[in-house]
């Protein structure tokens, strides 16, 4: 939503698309339909954001739609979720959630409605010093994996760069482990 993406459209198989109503939304998505092995960056920055929240709702019920049919985007990246996610936000029914293949990027875990933090299964987090997101972490860890609340003290003493990953196992204790990912591959523009 916040327009940082358009630089992947110089790879190979990605389509960056400006979204500004509708129609622009589904000439975007039907990019699944048409080539299965599509790659698509959806871009809503230049909307208000009421109109954004109605939108990304159009696109992501088309993309529930798009996965019964097809079986495609295996994979739904949605940044500044919590924007979008929160209870005011995108109705749940058009989330689908529950379908699994979202990969969520916030910097306010708290602001998400609760059925979104429920469904999550891995969580990456970077060094967070807001007492009230750390808070929420140490709640959330607790309740959805079953982590040792301790874990979150580490947060707020990540270097920069490194970020703990959590991943909860069904038949295993989650495990928590720290790493540094490779460079990037677009320009950090904001914050």
């Amino acid at each position: 939503p916040e327009g940082d993406f358009h630089i992947l459209a110089r790879l190979p198989g990605v389509r960056w698309a400006e979204v500004r109503d509708g129609a622009s939304l589904d000439n975007a998505l039907n990019s699944f339909v048409a080539d299965p092995s599509a790659c698509v960056v959806v871009d809503f920055s230049r909307l208000p954001h009421g109109r954004k929240v109605e939108l990304v709702e159009r696109g992501l019920s088309a993309i529930r739609e798009l996965r019964r049919r097809l079986g495609l985007p295996h994979w739904v990246v949605l940044d500044e979720a919590q924007y979008l996610l929160h209870r005011e936000g995108v109705a749940g029914e058009a989330i689908g959630i529950e379908d699994r293949g979202f990969c969520l990027i916030t910097y306010r875990l708290s602001w998400l409605r609760a059925s979104v933090r429920k469904a999550i299964d891995v969580l990456i987090a970077a060094r967070t010093t807001l007492p009230e997101e750390v808070a929420s972490l140490r709640a959330f860890l607790t309740e959805a994996f079953g982590e040792d609340a301790d874990v979150i003290s580490v947060l707020p003493h990540l270097p920069a760069g490194e970020f703990l990953l959590l991943h909860a196992e069904e038949t295993e204790p989650s495990r928590a482990v720290t790493f540094v990912p490779m460079p990037r591959e677009t320009a950090h523009v904001r914050h």
